[in-house]
C-alpha cells in the first residue's frame, strides 16, 4: 500500500512473508526464508529550485521482521537524504540504527544468539554529469556494540574522451574487524550448554581491494564493443579463536584464556591449530587448519555486438578468469593485484546469433 499522489509527501506500508520451506535458489539468489516483515516509509520531496538546491528529498524507513517462531530477527530505522545542487553536483546521505535482536543464522542451524546493536553511515558526492569527466566519491562506516567496525571507500570515475567512447574506473577499498567470523563446528556430547555442539569462531582483521574497469565503444549504431575487468584481492588475519558460550546471548570463551588450551604448529601441508576445549578434562581435542588467507582473482570479458540487419544480431564474447590464493595474510595492494595476472587463466569464447524471421 502506497500514497504517491502528493506534491511533497509520499508514504507506503508493505508486508512480506516467506515460509520456512520456500527455496528458489535454482532460479536466482535467495537471501533467506522463514520470515515475516512489515516496512513503512515516509518521504518528503521538493522539486522547486531554491538558492542552493534544484531539488532534494528525505525519507524515513522503519522495518520489523520476525521468523515463524516469533523471534524478532530485524528491527531497523533508516534515514535517506539526497539532492541536486544548482551546480549540478549531487549528494546523498544514508544511515540506519538497528537495536539488538535475535540472530537465528550465526550458528548455521545451531542455537539462537543475540545480534548486537548496530549502526551505519554512508555519504557520497557526485560531480556534474554533463561534463566529459564525472567523479563520485563515497564513504561508509559501520559499527556495532561489540566494537566490530568496517570502513569502505569507493571512487567512481567516468571519462568520455569522445562521443562514441566511455570509460569507467571504480577502485574500492574495504577494511573491517569482526569478532564473530565462523570457522567450524565440532559435535561433542560433553558440550551440554550448547546442546552437544562446539561452534568455533575467530577474530579477523580483513582488507579488500578491487578495481572495476568498463569501456564502451560505439563504432556505429549497429556495431559496439564492451570491455569489463575487475581485479580483486582480499586478505584476512585471524587473532583469537573461541567458542560460542551459551544460547540466547552474544558471548564467546576464548581458548587459552577463558577455557581449555590452544596450540599452533606447522604441518607438512598446512599450518594447524589444535584445541583442547577443557584442558585436562575428558573432552577430546580437535584440530583445524590455520585460517589466515589471501585470495586474488580477476574476471573480465569483451563483447562485440553487430546488428547485421534490423532485429538480427551477432555476438562474439571472450571471457577470462584468473584466481590464486596464499595462506599468508599479507595484503600488498599493488603487488597482489599485479600478481593475479600471472595466475593460470581460464578462457571461454562464445558466439551467439539471433535472427529476426519476420519481414
Amino acid at each position: 500500500m502506497a500514497r504517491t499522489g502528493g506534491e511533497h509527501w509520499l508514504g507506503s506500508v508493505s508486508y512480506e512473508e516467506t515460509s520456512p520451506g520456500f527455496e528458489v535458489n535454482d532460479l536466482g539468489f535467495q537471501t533467506r526464508a522463514d520470515f515475516r516483515s512489515l516496512s513503512t516509509a515516509l518521504q518528503y520531496r521538493e522539486t522547486r529550485s531554491g538558492r542552493l538546491l534544484q531539488s532534494y528529498e528525505a525519507s524515513l524507513y522503519a522495518t520489523t521482521a520476525a521468523n515463524f517462531d516469533g523471534d524478532v530477527v530485524e528491527r531497523r530505522v533508516s534515514l535517506l537524504s539526497g539532492g541536486l545542487l544548482r551546480s549540478f553536483w549531487k549528494y546523498s546521505f544514508w544511515g540506519f540504527v538497528q537495536p539488538e535482536t535475535t540472530d537465528d543464522r550465526l550458528l548455521r542451524g545451531g542455537p539462537l544468539t543475540r545480534k548486537p546493536t548496530e549502526w551505519q553511515l554512508r555519504s557520497s558526492v557526485e560531480t556534474d554529469s554533463r561534463r566529459a569527466i564525472i567523479g563520485q566519491l563515497a564513504y561508509e562506516y559501520n559499527r556495532n556494540a561489540q566494537r566490530e567496525w568496517r570502513h569502505t571507500v569507493e571512487l567512481d570515475m567516468e571519462v568520455r574522451p569522445a562521443s562514441a567512447l566511455r570509460v569507467r574506473l571504480g577502485p574500492k577499498f574495504v577494511r573491517q574487524w569482526d569478532v564473530d567470523q565462523y570457522v567450524t563446528t565440532r559435535r561433542d556430547p560433553l558440550a551440554t550448554r550448547t546442546f552437544g555442539g562446539r561452534w568455533i569462531f575467530g577474530d579477523i582483521d580483513q582488507s579488500e581491494v578491487s578495481f572495476e574497469t568498463r569501456a564502451e565503444w560505439t563504432f556505429s549504431p549497429r556495431l559496439t564493443l564492451q570491455l569489463w575487468a575487475q581485479p580483486f584481492v582480499s586478505s584476512g588475519r585471524f587473532a583469537a579463536f573461541k567458542e560460542f558460550s551459551a544460547p540466547g546471548v552474544f558471548a564467546f570463551d576464548v581458548y587459552g584464556r577463558d577455557r581449555g588450551t590452544i596450540a599452533r604448529r606447522s604441518g607438512p601441508s598446512a599450518d594447524l591449530v589444535t584445541v583442547d576445549p577443557d584442558g585436562a578434562g575428558p573432552a577430546v581435542p580437535f584440530t583445524f587448519a590455520e585460517q589466515d588467507f589471501l585470495v586474488r582473482s580477476v574476471r573480465g570479458n569483451a563483447v562485440l555486438r553487430w546488428e547485421y540487419r534490423p532485429g538480427s544480431t551477432f555476438f562474439l564474447v571472450w571471457q577470462q578468469q584468473r584466481s590464486g590464493a596464499d595462506d599468508q595474510a599479507d595484503l600488498g595492494a599493488t603487488r597482489d593485484i599485479g600478481s593475479v595476472f600471472r595466475d593460470p587463466a581460464r578462457n571461454v569464447f562464445l558466439v551467439k546469433v539471433s535472427h529476426w524471421l519476420g519481414r
